[in-house]
This record gives C-alpha cells, structure tokens and sequence, in this order.
C-alpha cells in the first residue's frame, strides 16, 4: 500500500450505499441513538426483566431532546418508539399470519402500520416539553416528562378500545418501585419511573451541588417505594383453597379443527380426573373449541364429576345466547353460573366496523372472531365456595376491568390462550402484567393458560409456582383468600391522572409565570 493511501476507507466502504449510510450517521447521530435506546427499552420487561433499563432508556430520549430543535426532538422521539414497539410488540405479527393466516406482506404491513401508530406517543411527548428542555428549565421539564410519559400510558389504555402493553410500571415487578402499585396502580409506577430517568438526565448535565441533589432525590424514591412495598393493605381470612391448573397445551393451528374436538373433550376429562384433590379446577380460555350447547355430554359428565368430588370446576368455552356468542366460563360442580368476557380484542374476538365495510370479514381468518362482549354488571362467582373475580386473557390488561369484584372477591382469576403469540416474549410479558395486577389488587391470582405460562401469584406480585411453556399438565397449589382494598383498589386511577394532568400542565404554567415576571 502506498503510503498516499494511508487513513483511507477500504474499497468496501466506497460503495455508494455503505457511504450514504455514514453520511446518514455522521448528519443524524442523536436519531439512531434515539432509535438504539428505544430497541433497548423491552429488555427492561420479562424474559428479561433488567428494569433498570426502563430507567436509563427514558433518559437517553430525555438528553437526546435537549440538544435539538422540536422538530428533530419529536423525530427522536418517534424513532425511539419506533424501537421500542417494534422490539417489544412484534409478535403481533405471529398472531395475524401465523394463526390469522394474513398474507405475509400483508401482516408485515399492518405490524409496520401498528408500531407506528404506537410510536407517534412518545414523538407526541418530545414535541411537548422541547420547549422546557431547550430553555434549561429542567425541574419542570423533569416533571412534565414524567407526567406526559404516565398521561399517554394511560391514554393507550382506552384508545381505539386500549393497548397499554409496555406501559413502563409493569417492568417493576420485581423491584423497590413495586411498592408505588398498590398505590397509585401502574400509571403512578410509570411516572415514578420515569421522573427518576429524568433526574438522572439533570444529575450528568449539572454542577457537582446539583448533581447531588438529583441523586439524593432519587433515592429517596427508591426508599419510599421500598418502605410501601412492606405495607400490607388487605388482610388474609385464614382460609385457603387447593386449585388445579389446566394447561392442554393444545397447538393453536389445530385447535380449531372440527376433527381434533373429540380428541379434546377426551384429554380435558383426563385432566380433570387427575385433579381429585382440588377444591376448584380451572381450564384455560376456550380450552372447549365449540359452542357450549353442542356438548351436552361433556358439560354434564363434568358436572356429575365435579359434584361427586365435591368441587367446582371452571370450564373456557365460547357460549351462545339468542343468536350472539361469548367468550366465556362455565362453572359446573359445587357452584354454577357464568363469566362472559366484556373486553374484547379488536381483529381477534370481533371485527370492527363489520357492518360499514363487510370486505373486512375477509382479512382475517381467525376462528370465533364474532364475539360479542358481556355485560358490564355480571353477578360474582363463588368457586370453593368464596367470592371470586373472574377475568379473560387479554382483560387483565386492564385493571379496572379485571378488578369489578373487588373488594367483595377474595382472590383473582385469569384464564387466557397465549397460544396466539407462539414462541415469542409476549406470554412472559402477559405473567408480568397479571403479577402487577396482583400487586394493586392485593390479592391471589390463578392463572389458567392453554400453552403457558399457567401461574399461582401470591399478592406481593410473587409467582408461587408456574408451568413451563409448551407442555400437558395441572398446575396444583393454594391460594389464601384475603380481604379488604389497597389504597389504589379504593381510589382507583381518576386521582392519579387527575394529579398527572395538573403536574404536566402546571409544570408549563410555572415557567411561563417566571418568564412574564422578569
């Protein structure tokens, strides 16, 4: 080599697409930065379960829009969540074309089309505190962050019928912030959360006084969250139930055939006889892939058994009423009576404006996607005898759907089909939020699930004992019954996003009051 040549790129890196890339680096830095943070984000969340990364992650984007002018700080911001959503939810493409049996390019698409959608909430929150951050107030930027953040956790939570999924407080399971759940639920989690990543930004872009001031701030955080996690809201009765966990692990791909029903029916009744000992059996969600008044034979052979044993057992199966069905629980044995599931999912259970646009009858091929939702004043169940709540896979999602019988119920119920997501993150993610929901309820939580994770929560969010994914089998355990509310079951979420509403807007407020007086 000539000694002319000396510091020169390769050839390779002469191409023109790897020298448009560098150009692209060299020009948009704080972008892909951005865009690294945000894939970085789910590692935060199970399998994984490094919750400090929900920390760190925040904080990157909150520096990163600092530094920039508002429309490049709402660009980071959508790149940010364009990495996030894309690396935490992408398994909603296994569900529309693996077991929707969408077209390839059609799932990538409507993935593609969801993930931005997603994404447009934290460029939405960069293009609201810009102004506070390019100006240096940084309390207030803090705050607003934080409360902005927490505010469109909560508005993903109903719009467009809800996808809080990734809503920071849930990656804190495991952690001192835990304790904010049983207070303020997952939306308060997720603004503690996210204010400490802002005060860390302040703490590395201030003097040494400063710099200890943020710190000490964030620890005494960690200190309260701690402190609350120790409080015991709700009280055990003393009693406990033995519960029997169903796990069929039937594959999604053939559940739904006709010729795999009697197969079924005959493994369900298998399982069912092996539980002898249970004071409640519960099978997963539509664990009977027909509508109920096809299997006369099965229900009443569940019955008779269950009453001879002196237990209830709990039966997913869709239901039909007048002409509507349901995705719903049938109880059998020592107690009856019935679940409809109220919250159903959209492009899953029931096809949105069907009647306006009928051609969307045909995108998806999902079985048993024309449920229809329950009521929202359904009576309580009593399986074993004692109150129960009762929820359906993707209700647990939402609190104030899964906590209706609190606090008469005395323990929780889910039962659910994780089958959908095959191997990916998302079931784990789907036990984390159940654990959270154990948590701010105070209560113990069975989980019933066709594919796993099936899961005895104990009501500090701990999993008791669980099954391993893809395997036939009973999960068997107790769940102690306990009564009365944690501060957030008595309150519920209207306080905390009153509060996070005034926190953001007021944070506004008191920068342009110190602006007009001097």
């Amino acid at each position: 080599m000539k000694i002319s040549d000396a510091g020169k790129l390769p050839a390779f890196y002469e191409t023109p697409m790897v020298s448009l890339m560098l150009a692209w680096l060299r020009r948009w830095p704080g972008e892909l930065l951005a865009l690294l943070a945000g894939c970085a984000m789910p590692l935060g969340f199970a399998p994984f379960s490094w919750c400090v990364v929900t920390v760190i992650s925040p904080s990157v984007l909150y520096l990163l829009g600092a530094s920039t002018s508002t429309r490049r700080a709402a660009l980071r911001g959508l790149l940010f969540g364009a990495g996030m959503f894309g690396c935490g939810v992408y398994w909603v493409f296994t569900s529309f074309h693996q077991f929707g049996h969408l077209h390839f390019a059609a799932a990538s698409l409507l993935t593609a089309l969801f993930v931005l959608l997603l994404a447009a909430f934290p460029a939405l929150l960069m293009f609201a505190i810009h102004r506070l951050l390019a100006n240096s107030h940084l309390l207030s930027a803090a705050v607003a962050f934080a409360a902005g953040w927490a505010l469109l956790d909560w508005v993903r939570s109903w719009l467009f019928t809800g996808f809080p999924w990734l809503a920071l407080g849930y990656a804190h399971t495991d952690s001192a912030l835990a304790g904010f759940a049983s207070v303020a639920g997952v939306f308060g989690t997720s603004f503690v959360t996210v204010l400490l990543s802002a005060l860390l930004a302040n703490a590395v872009t201030r003097r040494i006084k400063t710099v200890w001031i943020n710190l000490a701030a964030i620890a005494l955080i960690v200190v309260i969250g701690a402190v609350l996690s120790r409080v015991e809201w709700t009280h055990p009765t003393g009693d406990t139930l033995a519960v029997a966990l169903v796990q069929g692990n039937i594959e999604q791909d053939k559940k739904w055939l006709s010729s795999s029903l009697l197969d079924t029916l005959d493994l369900y009744m298998e399982l069912v006889e092996s539980s002898l000992d249970a004071d409640v059996v519960v099978l997963p969600e539509t664990a009977i892939p027909e509508n109920l008044s096809r299997v006369p034979d099965f229900t009443e052979a569940i019955d008779v058994f269950a009453k001879q044993q002196q237990a209830t057992v709990l039966v997913g199966v869709p239901i039909d009423r007048n002409g509507k069905f349901y995705n719903g629980v049938k109880a059998y044995g020592q107690t009856h009576g019935e679940y409809l599931k109220r919250h159903l999912v959209p492009f899953g259970e029931y096809m949105p404006w069907r009647q306006q646009i009928p051609a969307l009858k045909n995108i998806l091929d999902a079985p048993m996607s024309n449920f229809s939702p329950g009521g929202n004043r359904q009576p309580v169940l009593t399986p074993g005898g004692r109150p129960a709540g009762l929820s359906i896979c993707y209700e647990d999602v939402f609190a104030n759907t899964m906590f209706s019988a609190l606090p008469e119920a005395e323990w929780l119920i889910n039962i659910s089909n994780d089958g959908w997501f095959g191997n990916s993150v998302a079931p784990h993610q789907h036990l984390q939020i159940t654990r959270l929901r154990a948590i701010e309820s105070g209560r113990y939580i069975a989980r019933a699930t066709n594919t796993g994770i099936s899961a005895i929560i104990d009501h500090h969010g701990e999993v008791l004992a669980s099954t391993p994914q893809f395997t036939r089998t009973v999960l068997k355990g107790e769940v102690a019954l306990r009564q009365g509310a944690t501060l957030y079951i008595t309150l519920g979420d209207t306080p905390v996003i009153i509060a996070l509403a005034l926190l953001f807007f007021g944070s506004y407020l008191s920068v342009a009051r110190r602006s007009s007086s001097r």
